[in-house]
């Protein structure tokens, strides 16, 4: 299992590294699951897709946090590709998801190391 990290990106973003969360998402054509490799409030990283994407795609991203009837849903670009594995960045984010985000995958990261230290 990956080890969860908390970096700052070169884009001065907070990101949590390490993730294998499911999630959905949804094309101009087609619907499909991925997993959520890396998340920061300016983008993530999925790997596992089940469409394959070319740069500059644009999807609508499902992820469950607190609530899993309530998603988050988010608009997002692909901006890399690399087989199998995808960089998105977020378009228009409202500060309440960007926050919401941050809080969420935040709380989760020191659950888990606090678990891992218990361990």
């Amino acid at each position: 299992m990956a080890t969860k990290e908390t970096t700052t990106s070169k884009r001065s973003a907070l990101r949590f590294s390490g993730y294998d969360r499911p999630l959905t998402y949804k094309t101009d054509y087609e619907n499909g699951e991925a997993r959520l490799v890396n998340i920061s409030s300016n983008g993530c990283a999925i790997s596992g897709a089940t469409t394959p994407f070319m740069a500059d795609d644009k999807l609508l991203l499902a992820i469950a946090l607190d609530d899993p009837e309530n998603p988050v849903q988010i608009q997002a670009k692909v901006i890399r590709v690399e087989d199998n594995n995808f960089g998105l960045h977020f378009l228009n984010l409202a500060e309440e998801i960007k926050q919401r985000l941050t809080i969420f995958f935040a709380k989760e990261n020191r659950l888990r190391k606090a678990q891992k230290n218990a361990d």
